[in-house]
């Protein structure tokens, strides 16, 4: 009798074990069949950048005069004086006069506060001009500088190189970081399990790096010198051309 209620009870443990077993696997495949149903509906986000470095084959530089006089007149006659021997000596280096361009020129007053009588008064005045220089071969930039500082220019600012062929590089550029982002998507589709389609959106971010020398903000006649053993040493390095963009595939 013993033996009977004890098999039956064995018995009755085994079915609701089995029963309960079977349950949580049919469950486990509904969840998985579900996942999959949402994987069809998937987006994958990748950006790409892409660099070229280029040397540069332009240079610009700002160079100009400025004076000081008692008489505004005067300041102005003797600084157009100094600029015509400047630009003279631009063009005697191969300087075309397309690639002179007047960027500024100021006339300021000059004052000082007189503590005794407590009014400001004018010293005089200072007159400032100041051209952008295109330099097509850059090989030549120290030669130019040398040549208007002994001809009259006492301020150099802002030394910068450049290339005529920004657009060209752009695209190079543009063209690899399209390849940079399409290799990033494969990588991410293949370790997911999933097959990429066409990209849905294509967003472009990009801008142009360029290496820049700045020759301090600007030299006055007493520091020419000190900039020439500068000059000697000026190099215009690498350019790097750069692009961006960010890719939306569906999966």
């Amino acid at each position: 009798m013993k033996r009977s209620i004890i098999v039956a009870v064995l018995c009755f443990t085994l079915l609701c074990g089995f029963t309960l077993g079977t349950t949580g696997a049919l469950n486990n495949t509904s969840l998985a069949e579900a996942d999959v149903n949402t994987d069809d509906m998937g987006t994958l986000y990748v950006n790409g950048e892409g660099i070229v470095k280029i040397k540069p084959d332009v240079a610009y530089i700002n160079l100009g005069v400025e004076c000081e006089n008692k008489v505004s007149q005067k300041a102005q006659e003797e600084n157009a004086k100094k600029m015509a021997e400047v630009v003279k000596s631009l063009k005697e280096q191969g300087i075309k006069e397309n690639d002179i361009k007047t960027i500024s020129y100021d006339i300021r007053t000059l004052r000082y506060y007189n503590e005794k009588t407590h009014k400001s008064e004018t010293t005089g005045y200072r007159v400032e001009n100041v051209v952008q220089v295109t330099i097509n071969n850059i090989n030549n930039v120290g030669k130019v500088i040398d040549a208007v500082s002994e001809n009259g220019a006492n301020l150099i600012r802002n030394i910068r190189f450049g290339t005529t062929k920004q657009d060209e590089y752009y695209l190079q550029a543009l063209k690899i970081a399209m390849d940079n982002a399409k290799g990033k998507a494969n990588v991410l589709a293949e370790s997911i399990g999933v097959v990429l389609k066409k990209p849905s959106k294509i967003s472009e971010n990009s801008y142009g790096g360029y290496t820049m020398i700045d020759a301090n903000d600007s030299y006055r006649a007493n520091s020419m010198k000190k900039f020439e053993s500068i000059e000697t040493s000026i190099s215009s390095g690498e350019l790097e051309i750069r692009a961006n963009v960010n890719i939306e595939y569906k999966y």
